[in-house]
């Protein structure tokens, strides 16, 4: 495209948008890539990303993000699995099994095979000390996958989900609690320091104290990334006059994400 096509108030109209030439394979090819289980798993499956990704054509090897995918749509995609095929699996499923022919395959094991760590490994191959990154409110690090590709190849890359997204665990209500559990998720794949560790938003709040839980046991911390720490204050509906416009200015952002993701989704599937 030579430029963007934008709605009135200045957002790009996704709905203008042309469907990428990449997706515009024969449905007859599609269907030939899909259908090698017995059960037809692989098929459903397809079916459901086409309808969740509004793209025309999806085949096995395909990946949920470079068709689109982000931490919205993989909501939608798993209550659609759960609908279809009568089982609750983790989003971070996505992380591990982001082809069709790989989450058909996670899907066909069952729920109960299905590990309960709240260590997901992104980008486990490399020669360079892991880097940990820490969810951000929403308790899933779905939306932080996209990060992984612009680290160097040979970097571990791991992210810490919240513990209980899956409904099974009971989740923890303290820092403190949430840190101890994710520094033992941690120590068993690295045992020795330096830990290279990170987070977004509140998981910016919860890498300061994994590292200072680390220093008092005496470990090595190398570094503590913390993008867009939250800040506190934000909680108060009337903060100091010097803050205010501060306050505004967040409370006036998260309203333009909500406002856009309800344009994206429709109203059932945001509420």
């Amino acid at each position: 495209l030579d430029v963007w096509p934008l709605t009135p108030n200045g957002k790009i109209d996704r709905d203008a948008l042309p469907l990428p030439g990449v997706m515009t394979e024969p449905e007859s090819e599609v269907a030939h890539a899909v259908l090698r289980d017995e059960n037809n798993i692989e098929l459903r499956l397809a079916k459901i990303w086409k309808e969740v990704l509004n793209v025309r054509s999806c085949k096995a090897s395909d990946n949920f993000f470079d068709l689109g995918g982000n931490s919205l749509s993989a909501i939608s995609l798993f209550a659609e699995i759960e609908k279809s095929f009568r089982i609750t699996l983790p989003m971070t499923s996505i992380l591990l099994a982001p082809t069709v022919r790989q989450l058909a395959a996670t899907i066909s094991q069952g729920q109960s095979d299905l590990p309960a760590s709240s260590l997901v490994a992104i980008q486990p191959n490399g020669s360079k000390l892991p880097f940990y990154y820490v969810h951000g409110q929403g308790g899933n690090i779905i939306m932080h996958y996209t990060l992984a590709p612009h680290l160097e190849p040979d970097q571990p890359f791991y992210g810490l989900q919240s513990h209980g997204l899956d409904g099974r665990h009971d989740p923890f209500t303290r820092i403190e609690e949430m840190a101890t559990h994710y520094i033992a998720e941690i120590l068993s794949v690295q045992r020795e320091g330096p830990y290279l560790l990170g987070g977004f938003c509140s998981g910016a709040i919860l890498a300061f104290e994994m590292a200072r839980q680390l220093h008092a046991s005496g470990r090595k911390v190398g570094l503590v990334a913390m993008v867009d720490p939250y800040t506190f204050y934000r909680n108060q509906y009337l903060p100091p006059p010097p803050k205010f416009r501060s306050h505004l200015y967040h409370i006036v952002g998260e309203l333009d994400w909500h406002l856009d993701s309800w344009e994206q989704l429709g109203p059932r599937r945001f509420m």
